[in-house]
């Protein structure tokens, strides 16, 4: 089994020799970049929707990221983390977050191996009620990935719109699932990664009064480490390096050019929202959620 990595390993480690890839942007973007992945392969199978899969990675390109970010002179930091490396009370330095949403299968086959070589660590999403399940991580993978030091946070119990539930179903949904990681783990689970990226202001009231630190969404924007709402970047399959590197750097244009897109693509993200309000009722009217 994998030791765990500490961030003063991890610095140790990375000690990667000055290259024109630490070059930063001109006028940088202030915050901590926090990448989302989702899967990991080499093929996409059949048995990934089709627009999920604009958002796997191949192992390759996540190794590639890695190399980047210690040869660029970053260091990998946890969410938990943030405050403290913002403040300068941990390493001095650019800091980067690696998160993983859904808790799938290639996150123990590819993700969490490369993490351990580099002497680096993730922030993995789960869903309770998928562990175990076809494609996804099991109990005994993700206590592997935990002992290992990668952290394991909440992305809700059964991965709904977390918008459009009741507040009793909505208090459900967030309790249920810290409940059970920490129950599995024998750790505190602090941060929860909204499904589909989808936040009001509830959510997050709720989220906070169920004992979440921060909630993380998929705004693309560098995160604040004192805010209660980590914005995250989430990466696309046909990212390139010099992509890459702009939004690690932080430079403006990049994620200007990304929010744009982001609105061009607004009908689409509402029509989804609506899909959720109708697959909650029909969940809903399968399994009544008591009151």
């Amino acid at each position: 089994m994998a030791e765990p990595v500490t961030i003063e390993q991890q610095a140790r480690t990375a000690g990667a020799q000055p290259t024109e890839l630490r070059r930063r942007a001109p006028l940088p973007l202030s915050g901590i970049p926090v990448f989302n992945y989702h899967g990991l392969g080499d093929g996409l199978s059949s048995g990934i929707p089709r627009d999920a899969q604009r958002f796997w990675l191949r192992p390759s390109q996540f190794r590639d990221h890695l190399a980047h970010i210690r040869e660029a002179g970053f260091h990998v930091a946890t969410l938990g983390e943030l405050e403290a490396v913002s403040s300068g009370r941990v390493r001095r330095g650019p800091a980067v977050v690696l998160t993983f949403d859904d808790g799938l299968t290639s996150d123990y086959e590819f993700a969490f191996p490369l993490l351990v070589e580099f002497g680096m660590r993730g922030v993995f999403f789960v869903n309770p009620s998928t562990v175990g399940g076809a494609g996804y991580l099991s109990w005994a993978q993700i206590a592997e990935m935990s002992k290992a030091g990668m952290a394991i946070q909440s992305h809700s119990h059964h991965h709904l719109d977390l918008t459009v539930l009741p507040r009793k179903a909505l208090e459900s949904e967030l309790a249920d699932s810290k409940r059970s990681l920490e129950d599995h783990l024998g750790r505190t689970v602090e941060f929860l990664a909204a499904p589909h990226g989808l936040l009001n202001r509830r959510v997050v009231r709720s989220a906070l009064a169920s004992g979440y630190r921060a909630v993380c969404s998929t705004r693309c924007w560098p995160a604040n480490p004192r805010s209660r709402v980590f914005t995250r970047i989430t990466l696309h399959r046909d990212i390139g390096m010099d992509e890459f590197h702009a939004f690690l750097t932080g430079e403006v244009s990049i994620y200007a050019r990304r929010l744009y897109r982001g609105m061009l693509h607004r009908p689409r993200r509402i029509a989804g929202h609506l899909a959720g309000i109708i697959r909650y009722r029909w969940l809903r009217q399968a399994a009544p959620v008591s009151k």
